[in-house]
């Protein structure tokens, strides 16, 4: 027995839909590489959307080290 094939475009409204929820997005990287490639452009659109203090010391600390 085979499992049904869920096209390309609902996999893609569902991240779409997840993509508030990082974590769950953090576990779709896990599931196949299309979903690992689906699921990239979303976690990291804006990346410093949940800082803390505590990692916003860690980024300045980091684009002073390019300069």
């Amino acid at each position: 027995m085979t499992l049904p094939y869920l096209p390309d475009d609902c996999i893609y409204y569902i991240l779409q839909y997840l993509q508030n929820d990082r974590s769950t997005l953090f576990n779709c990287l896990l599931v196949n590489r299309f979903w690992c490639k689906s699921t990239i452009p979303l976690l990291y659109a804006n990346p410093f959307v949940n800082i803390t203090d505590k990692n916003y010391t860690i980024v300045l600390t980091l684009i002073f080290c390019f300069n």
